[in-house]
């Protein structure tokens, strides 16, 4: 109204974003116009490896994680633990390029970010009930099936421990190699999301947080 912003209504997302939107939203200049106005906005929050904006985690508005995290699972929250072995990003066929690029950043570090994201974006984080992740391997194929293998390990605040896997395949062209490493890069990060959804749908995951919240 007279080319201002007058209201801002947030209809979902993590309260921790609330105040924030609403304040940039009110920064917004409009058109002017006789009637009253309305309009949707959708914002997408990710972490960024600033030092490399290939490797940003992005959460997906009302996707399987989230719903899976609207089942019961509870408020948790993971931190990283040391990985069994160090990781060293993989070279794209012939060429010297690096086909992702963390920076020395551990991987385990990584996910765990992208995991605390997903309960922050539905609303079940609470650092008062922790689990550690340990990216065992990050194993990469330029033959000709392309793939992301990731294994990791998952450890209670019992310390009991599970592992778990996910594959993520993508298309690959043997007459294109720029073609392939870019689809090996661009599978990266949905193969994340395929680790998260497998390790918090699964039954092993969800009796090592009922057994957390059980009386001793």
């Amino acid at each position: 109204m007279g080319g201002q912003v007058v209201d801002v209504a947030i209809v979902s997302g993590p309260q921790i974003f609330h105040e924030s939107v609403t304040k940039a939203i009110y920064q917004y200049k409009c058109i002017s116009l006789p009637e009253e106005a309305y309009a949707v906005q959708e914002f997408v929050f990710v972490v960024e490896d600033s030092a490399d904006i290939r490797i940003r985690y992005s959460t997906r508005p009302n996707g399987p994680i989230f719903r899976v995290l609207q089942t019961g699972l509870g408020k948790i929250s993971f931190v990283a633990s040391e990985s069994t072995e160090p990781y060293a990003s993989p070279t794209c066929r012939a060429s010297p390029n690096k086909v992702i690029d963390l920076n020395g950043r551990p991987p385990s570090q990584m996910v765990s970010d992208a995991i605390n994201l997903e309960l922050t974006e539905a609303n079940s984080f609470s650092a008062e009930t922790v689990f550690r992740v340990s990216v065992d391997a990050i194993d990469f194929s330029s033959a000709f099936k392309g793939y992301w293998d990731f294994k990791v390990t998952v450890i209670s605040p019992s310390g009991e421990r599970v592992a778990f896997e996910s594959r993520r395949t993508f298309e690959t062209d043997l007459l294109s190699a720029s073609k392939f490493c870019y689809n090996g890069t661009k599978a990266f990060i949905p193969g994340v999301q395929d680790l998260i959804l497998n390790i918090l749908s699964s039954s092993e995951f969800r009796r090592l947080v009922a057994a957390k919240s059980q009386p001793k």
